[in-house]
This record gives C-alpha cells, sequence and structure tokens, in this order.
C-alpha cells in the first residue's frame, strides 16, 4: 500500500516536473516574442504623431490621429483575438497576430513613400490589432505548470517589454534616414524586422498550453455580462484604469509634437518616449507586491500623486528635462493605476466569467484612452501644450473621487 501510494506521488512530481519544463520552454519563447513582436508599440508611439504631422503640412489638427487609431486597434481587436485564440489555439493566434503586425508596419511604410495619410493611419489600426494578440503573452506564460513558474513566467515576460522599450523607439531612430529625403518611412522597415524577428521566435511556442482549463467541471453557472458590470467594484475597477489610461494617453501622444514645437529635435522627443514607456513597464516587477502588501486603494491613489507631479512637472517649463521628468512619472503612474485597476477588476468574477469581463473592460478602456488621444492633438494644436496637460486635473479628480467613496468596499474585498 505505501509503496502504491510512494508510485502515485512519485508520478504525479514527474508530472509536474515536465509540465514546468514545457512551461519554461515557452515562457523564454514569450519572452522573446516580447521583446521584438511587441517593440512596434514604442515604436509607433515614438514616430506615429511624428509622421502624422509629417505628411499633413501645415494643418496639424489630425496629427495625432495615428495614434488615435493605434489605441483603437486593441479596442477592436481583443475580443477577436481571444476567440480565435480559443478555437484555434495560442501559437496560431501569436503567429497570426505578429503576421498582421510585419504587413501592418509594410502598408505604414508605403503610405509615407505615397504621401498617403489616411493609409497611415489604417495601418496603425492594424498594428494595434497585432498588439491586440501580443498583450496575452503575460496571461500565456501562466496558462500553466506550477504557481511558482507562473509567477516567474510574467515577470520573465514583462522583461521583456522593457527590452521591447528599448529597441523599438533606437530601431525608429536608427531605420529613420534609410529612404532619402523622405523621413520616417524606413522606421516602420525596422518595426517589420522587429516584428519578423517575434514571429520566427513564435514558431517555437508550445501550444495546448490552457487545456487542462477544459477538465474542470466543478464550476458555478456564469452570470451575464450586465450584472457583472453593474457591480460597484467592477465601475470602480474600468474607472480607475480608464482615468489612468486617458491621462496617459493624452499626454504622451501629445508630447513629442509638443516637443518639437518647443524646439527640440527628434531624437530628443523618441528618446523621451523610450525612457517613459521603460518607466510604463519597469514598477511591475513590484507593482504586485505593493498591492499585496498596502492593498488596491492606496496603490491607485499613489498613482493620482504621481500623476498630479507629472503635470505640475510639465507645466513648469519646456526643457528637456521638464519632458523627461514628466514622461517619466506619467509612466509609472499609468503602471500603478491601470495594473491597480486590472487587479481590482479580477476580484469581480469568477474564473469561467473572465474571458467575457476581460473583453469589455478592455474594450472600455482602450476605447476612452483612444478618444482623448485624438483630444490630445486638437488641443495642442488649438490651445497649446498647457491645455493638455491641465486635463489631467480633473481626470485623476475622478479617480480619486470614486476611489474614496469605494475605498471600505475594497478594504472589506481584500480582508
Amino acid at each position: 500500500m505505501a509503496s502504491s501510494f510512494e508510485q502515485n506521488l512519485e508520478d504525479e512530481t514527474s508530472a509536474k516536473q515536465a509540465l514546468d519544463k514545457r512551461a519554461f520552454h515557452n515562457v523564454i519563447v514569450l519572452t522573446c516574442a516580447q521583446m521584438f513582436a511587441y517593440a512596434i508599440a514604442p515604436l509607433s508611439m515614438a514616430v506615429g504623431g511624428l509622421s502624422g504631422s509629417y505628411l499633413l503640412g501645415d494643418d496639424k489638427t489630425l496629427a495625432t490621429l495615428p495614434i488615435t487609431f493605434f489605441i483603437l486597434g486593441p479596442l477592436f481587436g481583443a475580443m477577436p483575438a481571444a476567440l480565435f485564440m480559443r478555437r484555434f489555439g495560442r501559437r496560431a493566434g501569436f503567429l497570426l497576430g505578429s503576421a498582421i503586425g510585419i504587413l501592418a508596419c509594410g502598408l505604414a511604410s508605403f503610405s509615407i513613400l505615397q504621401n498617403n495619410f489616411w493609409a497611415f493611419c489604417f495601418s496603425h489600426i492594424l498594428i494595434g490589432v497585432s498588439i491586440a494578440f501580443a498583450q496575452q503573452y503575460r496571461f500565456a506564460a501562466a496558462d500553466f505548470g506550477s504557481d511558482k513558474m507562473r509567477t516567474r513566467g510574467l515577470s520573465w515576460v514583462m522583461a521583456g517589454g522593457l527590452v521591447a522599450a528599448i529597441v523599438g523607439p533606437q530601431a525608429s531612430l536608427y531605420f529613420m534616414d534609410y529612404f532619402p529625403v523622405i523621413l520616417f518611412a524606413g522606421s516602420y522597415v525596422g518595426g517589420m524586422l522587429l516584428a519578423g524577428i517575434g514571429f520566427v521566435a513564435l514558431l517555437f511556442l508550445k501550444d495546448g498550453t490552457n487545456a487542462h482549463l477544459a477538465k474542470d467541471k466543478s464550476v458555478k453557472p456564469s452570470r451575464s455580462l450586465s450584472q457583472i458590470a453593474r457591480q460597484p467594484m467592477f465601475i470602480t475597477s474600468v474607472v480607475c484604469a480608464s482615468t489612468s489610461y486617458m491621462a496617459m494617453s493624452l499626454v504622451m501622444t501629445a508630447a513629442p509634437l509638443a516637443m518639437i514645437i518647443c524646439g527640440h529635435t527628434p531624437g530628443d522627443s523618441t528618446n523621451v518616449i523610450q525612457l517613459h514607456v521603460i518607466a510604463m513597464f519597469a514598477p511591475s516587477f513590484f507593482t504586485g507586491s505593493l498591492i499585496h502588501r498596502f492593498g488596491h486603494a492606496k496603490i491607485i491613489a499613489a498613482a493620482v500623486v504621481v500623476f498630479l507631479f507629472c503635470a505640475i512637472a510639465a507645466l513648469s517649463g519646456i526643457e528637456i528635462s521638464n519632458f523627461t521628468v514628466a514622461l517619466i512619472a506619467l509612466g509609472i503612474a499609468w503602471n500603478f493605476g491601470y495594473v491597480g485597476g486590472s487587479s481590482l477588476v479580477t476580484k469581480t468574477y469568477e474564473p469561467q466569467e473572465r474571458g467575457k469581463v476581460q473583453g469589455l473592460f478592455d474594450s472600455i478602456v482602450f476605447g476612452s484612452a483612444a478618444a482623448m488621444s485624438l483630444l490630445s492633438g486638437v488641443l495642442l494644436n488649438w490651445v497649446g501644450w498647457q491645455a493638455v496637460v491641465g486635463v489631467v486635473f480633473p481626470l485623476v479628480g475622478i479617480c480619486a473621487l470614486v476611489l474614496f467613496a469605494q475605498r471600505q468596499s475594497i478594504a472589506a474585498l481584500e480582508a
């Protein structure tokens, strides 16, 4: 009897080790994909608005529209990406997303060469759709394996995001003059190369990572989406994440153009955006631990404070140092607010409800962020940089009020 028990225990241990080994393999693949396939996101943020300005000529009102379209991409692509991967698997979905990224960057480069602003905007919707697939990398890293392996996988993939934050903008600078006289078309050739490297990495992904989820029959019936969305905690999480993303989108979208207007070079603006994107990802290594230790409300409140610091720094002058400090603070604040809100929403649904709830959550957040990025260009062109930054105050004020009203409910949820 004891021998049989020991044999079963040994078999179970061996199975877990084999699962962890496979999970480790996929984590390495996904980290590499995050480094390169995801790098077209910071690349587009760095030069999308500048390219739009270049294509438009004298009237710069719609210069940030390509960034708006880029943010709309994940909004339109999140649910189709999830449904596609549910039917065909992670590997097929990630390869499709990477292929879309390659084609989108090619279209962006061609649009600049043809001086076609609207085709350039459309290319950024496709880049955004590609990123909708890439945003699932971190979730795929936690699909299976031991708890320790899942945590490690998430951290490693986020580390890949840091590399992407450096590689993307630097590639845009390196390839910017690839085509003589015509600026920025070469930047998207660099994007094609990065997405292509990510595609090759994803060929080594082992699929079937989430097959075990289908075996669990002991689940409660799913509630309707409207029933879940009416929960005060769901509304709170959406408001906190949305206002954080809106404030970030507003300032980040306008910053490269504002720097050019203030006399700085495209290289200066690209470097600042690179630091901003690094600041967006770097805190992710410890944001989860901070939330676990101090609670969601305090971390989101910290985001409000850092957003205010960002706005004050941006309004204090137009030197490189002002833009740099403001954009770094903007990235940190976004991380605390968005990760805090995203973590809080996970308390509002059961595991079997997560797909549709996460889809709704992302749709609201990305939709509001897209609207704010469009407003950013209009405000910058008609009123100026100070007006853009000024909108941060009411946005974070709304977040602070909702957070204050629900602070006791959040504390009770975490108890």
